[in-house]
């Protein structure tokens, strides 16, 4: 995984929210991405939580079934990985698709226990 300069980067629209992290559409290297933003406050435990959680993804991306990181950057601390640009698998099945196949779903499955079966 790289470390990813501040310049490197441009912040596009505001995707989503979790706990302590926000994601925006982005640009790295001319790619559309994810921006994965942490709270810039954040306390020492969290900024571990966040150096671990980037280690982590490095290592499990090598997947095809996993979400790509390209890097992070810490101060502001944000992580750069592939976008999904129909959003998660859990809003593509529960949204307006209608017309999904039998072919498609099996994929879908097949692609969801290769992920699993290399994460275990």
């Amino acid at each position: 995984m790289y470390y990813i300069l501040e310049n490197q980067v441009i912040l596009g629209k505001f995707i989503a929210e979790g706990g302590f992290a926000k994601v925006y559409e982005g640009e790295y290297l001319n790619q559309k991405v994810a921006i994965k933003t942490f709270e810039s406050k954040a306390s020492a435990k969290e900024n571990e939580e966040i150096k671990r959680e980037c280690e982590l993804m490095a290592q499990l991306s090598k997947h095809e079934n996993i979400i790509k990181v390209f890097g992070y950057h810490f101060n502001p601390y944000f992580i750069v990985m592939e976008l999904m640009p129909k959003g998660t698998l859990f809003d593509y099945l529960n949204g307006n698709y209608k017309g999904i196949t039998n072919e498609i779903k099996f994929r879908i499955i097949h692609g969801i226990g290769s992920g699993l079966t290399y994460l275990h």
